[in-house]
């Protein structure tokens, strides 16, 4: 028997919507149990996978390039080994995303898909943004997270964002690179004026970019069923039931 509280404020909110008998999850996420991880790969498909359980993202993918193909990828909750019904013999699939498609060059295609009792997203496309570290008064040179280090390309076009406003503060292309234990040094091949400690950069050329997301089905799960900041995406098909 275990006693919980609800520490987020504002009264005991678990009470106001938990009732007895209800079935409880407890998201758990580790950070580094994925189902599938992809990462500096190029053309890379994927067929035929079915995924019941995750500690954390289903299928990671992170710094590909050329193509991504997925097709028929079920991530749904296991079903009864003795009735074959999964819809008591297990809460949820995975404990996080099911396709996370985070700082690609690759254009994926995901299709004929199934997407079940995820604790997040079902599928999510997107470049990965950063506070920048202008190197001095430079407006031609600043500094990212060490972790960036293999996910910016010479020749990548950057985007410069104002996040008190969300206005662009400019776009510039990669001209150097030059990485180290601390961090990531980023040339850029022409100066974005104006540019602060406090804007946020975005890597144009690793969204995904055209990415299309069809024939999916999207069942009940914890988040939303596709999340795209793709330019050009094709979303088509898709039920969410």
């Amino acid at each position: 028997r275990w006693r919980l509280a609800d520490t987020s404020g504002g009264g005991d909110q678990l009470a106001a919507y938990a009732a007895v008998g209800d079935r409880y999850v407890q998201l758990a996420r580790n950070g580094i149990g994925y189902g599938l991880y992809f990462y500096g790969g190029a053309n890379i498909t994927i067929d035929g996978v079915t995924i019941y359980a995750s500690p954390d993202i289903a299928t990671l993918w992170g710094g590909n390039s050329g193509t991504v193909t997925i097709n028929d990828l079920r991530i749904r909750p296991s079903p009864d080994p003795v009735s074959g019904t999964s819809s008591v013999y297990r809460a949820i699939s995975s404990n996080g995303d099911g396709v996370h498609f985070s700082q690609n060059w690759a254009t994926p295609t995901i299709k004929n898909s199934y997407f079940q009792g995820l604790a997040d997203d079902g599928i999510n496309v997107f470049s990965v943004g950063s506070v920048v570290t202008p190197i001095g008064s430079s407006t031609t040179m600043f500094s990212l997270p060490g972790y960036y280090a293999g996910l910016v390309n010479v020749g990548d076009r950057l985007q410069f964002v104002i996040p008190a406003t969300g206005g662009l503060r400019g776009q510039a292309l990669v001209s150097d690179l030059v990485s180290d234990p601390s961090g990531v040094t980023v040339t850029l091949s022409s100066p974005v004026p104006g540019l602060t400690a406090t804007d946020v950069v975005f890597d144009l050329s690793a969204d995904g970019v055209n990415a299309v997301i069809k024939n999916n089905i999207f069942a009940e799960s914890r988040e939303r069923g596709i999340v795209c900041k793709s330019p050009g995406a094709r979303i088509s098909g898709n039920s969410f039931t």
